[in-house]
């Protein structure tokens, strides 16, 4: 039996209860607000414990995955800066503007850019002009980042997502036989899951609680859209990872390049992350329509409307991971089974305007079910 997990799960046990002292000594809590309705005052440690768990893991099990280098050093500074964040409450103009001066770094030196579209309209792939791949790149590294963020508002929910996002896109990698991808994805789910106990109070008293923070949330969302890019996209490290898998008997490394296109089709990706992707668009329209700025924090979230309607926070987080989770589902089944990509896109198009209007007039259909129910019952 693979020890590995295990010990990477005690790493992140151990880590995380170290970072919790810290964070408490340093005052590195979250505190509450008219937005934050929790009690007391939790450490934001979970970030910081996922994160150190990652770089000892890599140390131990080294990976080749060209560009890593980039990729965590591009990581560093999103932790910092959520770190920071979470402490001083950085300017969202600040913080968009290292994103984006991150994305770029990520677009440009890091092999990180969306090149096609797979093929949306037909047998022909949609291949995007430098500029136009550079603007999508951009704003996909961004928005995956925000969307992870933008979720983290009720316990267990983040956690459960991250496991739900990482467990989907590691058994893809898994299928299709690439052991680096899979081994990175497995230290994300592991190292999450001691996190994920802690904030949810499932083996421990509430006092001991502890939430992830702006610096786990944006960390967390980076590499999972990193990883969607990574594999979707047909670039020459796809094939090297794959490389690594293939004998070197059969087939050479220069056919493996013109033979393999990407790990997964594009709209996968969309599959993968659906509900902090479709929560995030929901909210900043919602937003927008009321005049106010897209970025400025509300409770106009899925899981804030949820606690509204009377479901407490345990419930809340189980239904969204559990959607978040069938829709994986179905994004594995049909790439596992070969759906065409156009197929894909209209049936996700059509799940996404359901969502919309759902959590924009949720409270109005409550009204009017309630209305019904009362002139039935009268009857």
């Amino acid at each position: 039996m693979d020890v590995l997990p295990f010990f990477i799960f005690a790493i992140a046990l151990c880590n995380l209860l170290i970072f919790r002292k810290i964070a408490l000594r340093l005052q590195w809590v979250d505190i509450p607000s008219a937005r934050k309705l929790h009690s007391g005052t939790p450490p934001l440690c979970g970030g910081a414990s996922i994160f150190l768990t990652l770089l000892i893991a890599l140390l131990i099990h080294p990976i080749s995955i060209p560009e890593l280098h980039t990729v965590l050093a591009c990581a560093c500074i999103l932790f910092v800066t959520g770190l920071a964040d979470d402490k001083y409450n950085v300017e969202v103009k600040l913080r968009l503007l290292i994103q984006c001066g991150v994305a770029y770094v990520m677009v440009n030196y890091g092999d990180c850019r969306i090149t096609e579209l797979g093929s949306l309209t037909g047998s022909e792939k949609v291949v995007l002009s430098h500029s136009q791949s550079t603007i999508i790149s951009l704003l996909a590294i961004v928005g995956g980042i925000n969307a992870f963020n933008m979720i983290d508002g009720v316990d267990g929910l983040l956690g459960g997502m991250t496991i739900v996002c990482f467990t989907a896109l590691g058994y893809l990698f898994y299928i299709h036989d690439v052991s680096e991808m899979v081994f990175l994805c497995s230290i994300i789910v592991v190292a999450t899951v001691p996190f994920l106990l802690l904030n949810t109070g499932i083996f421990c008293r509430p006092k001991h609680k502890v939430f992830m923070g702006d610096a786990g949330s944006t960390l967390l969302g980076f590499i999972l859209v990193w990883l969607l890019i990574l594999s979707s996209q047909p670039l020459d490290y796809s094939a090297s990872v794959y490389f690594n898998t293939i004998s070197a008997n059969t087939i050479s490394a220069d056919t493996i390049s013109t033979e393999i296109d990407a790990i997964l089709k594009p709209v996968t990706a969309l599959w993968i992350i659906a509900i902090p992707l479709m929560d995030m668009v929901a909210v900043m329209v919602q937003r927008t329509r009321r005049g106010s700025s897209p970025f400025l924090p509300d409770r106009t979230h899925l899981h804030h409307t949820l606690l509204r309607l009377g479901l407490n926070a345990q419930l809340t987080s189980l239904l969204i991971c559990s959607i978040g989770a069938i829709l994986a589902i179905l994004g594995i089944y049909f790439e596992v089974n070969g759906i065409s990509e156009e197929i894909q896109l209209v049936i996700f198009m059509v799940v996404f305007l359901f969502y919309f209007l759902i959590t924009q007039y949720i409270f109005q259909i409550k009204y009017n079910l309630r209305k019904a129910y009362r002139l039935i019952y009268k009857l």
